[in-house]
């Protein structure tokens, strides 16, 4: 975050924020069930502001069902920022759903 705060606004500075904050949930979305790890990201959160606008979604695993066919049922594990914002993005009314949503994928997930 002390990088991103080098910058003194603009859409660099915003940019560089919305990195710091990607990078961060992707790395500790694995450990978010502890609560230091959930103080770091809401401390990040809170000191950009941007909680409640933007939506982070990091993919941890996908197991198929049959490996011959990547199109057909599979297991996806995700974890997400926030749940009420998860069932924001999947609501049917498109004004409910976040601004923007931050996905990334863990190093066993293919695309």
């Amino acid at each position: 975050m002390k990088y991103a705060e080098n910058f003194h606004g603009g859409d660099e500075y915003l940019d560089a924020h919305e990195d710091v904050l990607q990078l961060a949930f992707q790395d500790l979305a694995p450990h978010l069930r502890d609560p230091k790890a959930q103080e770091v990201i809401r401390g990040l959160y809170d000191s950009t502001g941007s909680c409640g606008e933007d939506f982070y979604l990091h993919v941890k695993n996908v197991r198929l069902f049959d490996v011959s066919d990547p199109q057909g049922p599979a297991v996806v594990t995700i974890i997400v920022d926030s749940y009420e914002g998860f069932k924001s993005l999947i609501a049917k009314d498109q004004d409910m759903r976040p601004d923007y949503v931050h996905a990334t994928m863990g190093e066993n997930v293919s695309v």
